[in-house]
């Protein structure tokens, strides 16, 4: 929001704060960090992009919203990346 929308950071600041206050925050094991370079090889993904389809995977979400990732792309069979900034997601 900050750097593409040009949000100011106190504003986004609090954005996060609702966030983090609304969410569980997960912590990565060494099986989710060997899962991520499986996810990685597989879908031609970074890393780290892979390490946060792993998370959402292990959640059992089915939408991850990414402006990173391509638009469409399903995971595993189940999970849908979307880019929110693509009309017609």
């Amino acid at each position: 929001m900050y750097r593409k929308m040009k949000v100011p950071l106190p504003l986004v600041t609090e954005n996060l704060k609702e966030i983090i206050a609304n969410t569980q925050v997960k912590t990565i094991s060494s099986q989710t960090v060997l899962q991520a370079c499986n996810i990685a090889l597989k879908n031609q993904l970074s890393y780290y992009d892979s390490l946060i389809v792993t998370a959402a995977l292990e959640f059992n979400c089915t939408t991850l919203y990414s402006e990173d990732m391509q638009n469409g792309q399903i995971i595993e069979y189940k999970l849908k990346i979307v880019n929110p900034f693509v009309s017609g997601y």
